[in-house]
């Protein structure tokens, strides 16, 4: 299904694109419009981390005894998946921010300020924004040392908490000047649903975070029932073509798999 919606996401962002260069020109785009650039290519690379590590798995789907019993070229598909894994978070991170930043560009285009008298001003929010991403930066790096060490819930607590809070604060650009509107209450309603979609993204960050926080608990488990990768370390490799095939932790654990998808070698086959 996300490659789906990796489609639709490209579709939409080269459609706004020519109907920008077609009314404005290129010379005439904003940081809006730039700021997509960067956002389609981190698009891209999560969609390619989820293909790699929903196929590697990572280091949080075996248990203790199970990663004493893994061959060696089973660790190095865990560790790959894992790498990509880490790295995801900062791609992830850097997906939001870059939206976030369109739409304070896009504010700023509409002259936001001019329409409401607040502390809250879109250049103080683009300070926020960006002072928020870099403490998400710095726990990321900071948190603990080496990386290799454990998991890190912080990471993910405090994308959370500055997520919800960078959008809550987002959200009261275009509430005031909605209001001050003269059209009748059930546009200024609509308009405001369709301009505060920030509520939404609360909505599944919350949600998001009460998800992950009971995988969390659940983390021993191995990865099971998953369409087209049916593997589990425990029972043995995957008969599935194009899954990611591993051995088997049991009496089989020494036995060659010679037809792996990955390998330090080969890459992503």
């Amino acid at each position: 299904m996300w490659h789906v919606w990796y489609a639709i996401g490209v579709v939409v962002i080269f459609a706004r694109w020519t109907v920008r260069i077609r009314t404005v020109g290129v010379r005439g785009l904003d940081g809006d419009d730039l700021f997509s650039i960067p956002f389609l290519a981190l698009w891209t690379i999560n969609a390619f981390i989820v293909y790699a590590t929903y196929y590697s798995g990572g280091n949080i789907d075996v248990t203790a005894e199970q990663a004493e019993q893994l061959s060696d070229r089973d660790v190095w598909v865990l560790e790959y998946g894992s790498k990509w894994e880490f790295a995801s978070f900062f791609t992830y991170c850097a997906t939001i921010w870059c939206l976030k930043f369109m739409v304070l560009f896009f504010y700023r285009r509409l002259k936001a300020d001019e329409w409401r008298q607040t502390v809250l001003t879109v250049k103080r929010l683009f300070w926020i924004n960006g002072l928020a991403y870099l403490a998400l930066f710095l726990t990321a790096m900071l948190g603990c040392r080496p990386h290799r060490c454990t998991f890190r819930p912080q990471n993910f607590w405090v994308l959370v908490v500055l997520n919800v809070l960078t959008d809550a604060l987002i959200m009261t650009i275009p509430v005031p000047i909605l209001w001050q509107l003269r059209v009748s209450r059930l546009r200024k309603v609509g308009v405001s649903l369709l301009l505060c979609s920030g509520v939404f993204v609360i909505s599944t960050a919350v949600k998001a975070s009460h998800g992950t926080s009971k995988q969390t608990e659940l983390s021993k488990l191995s990865r099971l029932s998953r369409p087209g990768n049916t593997r589990d370390l425990d029972q043995g490799p995957d008969t599935m073509s194009g899954a990611i095939e591993m051995q088997a932790v049991e009496p089989r654990a020494e036995q060659e798999q010679d037809d792996l998808a990955i390998s330090p070698t080969r890459g992503v086959g």
